[in-house]
């Protein structure tokens, strides 16, 4: 992405920054965290390592992966962006 002035929006960069700045706002134990990235130059494994270390120590389940869809005509995935998940559930 980019911002007001253009600068741009590095995510490998940004993004535990961006988290740094959430867990500010998260209530101490959350059920839930949810990412979905797009058109991005990262890894579902980048998303893994930095979920991690946001969730070290709580009790829960951590997935994280690609996105993608099946092109039906050569049967071949297209990538789409990456997610990751944690869940205390």
């Amino acid at each position: 992405g980019h911002g007001p002035q253009g600068q741009l929006w590095d995510f490998p960069q940004s993004f535990p920054q961006l988290i740094e700045e959430c867990t500010k706002v998260l209530v101490p134990h959350p059920l839930f965290i949810l990412i979905n990235a797009y058109a991005v130059s990262a890894s579902g494994l980048m998303l893994n390592n930095v979920l991690e270390e946001l969730v070290e120590g709580q009790k829960g389940t951590l997935e994280a992966g690609e996105l993608a869809l099946h092109e039906s005509s050569t049967n071949r995935l297209l990538s789409t962006g990456i997610y990751g998940r944690w869940s205390r559930l």
